[in-house]
């Protein structure tokens, strides 16, 4: 839950073996900067007709591993629509940890700042059932190491357009993030997942707040989504409300909320669609995208990731994005 509210803060600082697809030829977009702090993990995802019961076995239909990790596949995301991407991370001094870093690279996110730990590399477990619903276990490993900002990820946040945090990794580095960002005029973009507490004075220095549903009324201590979403946009400004497959919701402190639809498809896996939302938004705000706007593409990659199974392989380029987007009153999307 959010901490106790205060007088609202100053106005935004500034507007089988893993598959993934081949990064996006690079073009005029990347030259604009997207730098993510967050957790980096291999999956191992099983796919099975109904999740088991206490005390019960049900046998897997499909067993695969891909990259995970909130911050790999936002990182991912983000340079797959088109910013030149970055990740502060930790993985293990293993072959899981070598595999992480040659995936991301391969997608075109600069790994020079992902630290190696004596741990082993984080791991996650998702069970997905014939309803493209998913249970995740995760055991954090490398992980747990992610603390605090070295020099070197201080100076990819100035070079950075924008900076986009979770709270997988754990609260200290992402706070500290989130901070020294602000500090320096850089636009801050926070995940808020899992939820965790939140103090006031760092969702006054947040300019997105991102949050699906439960995270939403968890944070806010409101039931009801809508209020959760207008309590949380008096201390953060701005919150994006993601809603799965009834899309989303944008609140701005003062104003009345919009409604984006998700783009009707028939999922496979949800796993990775809001780190593929989290991703693509940052990317367009990069860009100089309008945040509803950057919101609806984003909504629309989210739906893109639920029909292929896995968090980096699932996630969508540019050109299929905007391909599949749906105009707007008869128009095509305006791009910056």
């Amino acid at each position: 839950m959010i901490g106790p509210m205060t007088a609202p803060g100053p106005t935004p600082h500034s507007a089988q073996g893993p598959t993934v697809h081949s990064a996006a030829h690079p073009t005029a977009h990347a030259t604009r900067r997207v730098h993510v702090i967050g957790s980096i993990n291999v999956d191992t995802i099983l796919a099975m007709p109904t999740f088991p019961a206490p005390g019960t076995t049900v046998i897997a239909t499909d067993s695969r591993q891909s990259l995970g990790g909130k911050g790999a596949g936002q990182a991912i995301a983000a340079a797959r629509f088109g910013a030149h991407a970055g990740l502060t991370g930790s993985v293990g001094a293993d072959a899981e940890g070598e595999l992480a870093r040659a995936v991301l690279n391969d997608q075109g996110v600069t790994s020079s700042l992902v630290r190696a730990s004596s741990l082993p590399t984080g791991r996650a477990f998702v069970y997905v059932d014939s309803g493209a619903e998913n249970e995740i276990v995760v055991d954090p490993g490398a992980n747990s190491d992610l603390r605090a900002l070295t020099d070197a990820d201080r100076e990819a946040i100035l070079a950075a357009d924008v900076v986009l945090t979770q709270l997988e990794a754990g609260c200290a580095i992402a706070f500290e993030a989130i901070e020294f960002a602000a500090d320096n005029a850089v636009t801050v973009i926070l995940n808020a997942a899992p939820a965790r507490d939140l103090p006031a004075q760092v969702l006054e220095r947040v300019d997105f707040l991102i949050v699906n549903e439960p995270e939403a009324t968890a944070l806010s201590g409101d039931a009801d989504a809508v209020s959760a979403g207008e309590r949380l946009a008096e201390a953060a400004g701005t919150v994006l409300v993601t809603l799965g497959a009834r899309g989303g919701r944008l609140h701005r402190r003062g104003t009345t909320p919009q409604s984006f639809p998700a783009l009707p498809v028939t999922p496979i896996d949800t796993t990775g669609a809001g780190d593929t939302a989290c991703g693509v938004f940052a990317a367009a705000i990069a860009q100089g995208w309008d945040p509803s706007e950057s919101f609806r593409v984003a909504l629309v990659a989210g739906s893109i990731a639920t029909t292929a199974r896995g968090n980096a392989p699932s996630i969508p380029d540019r050109d299929r994005i905007l391909a599949t987007l749906p105009p707007v009153r008869g128009e095509a999307v305006r791009l910056p």
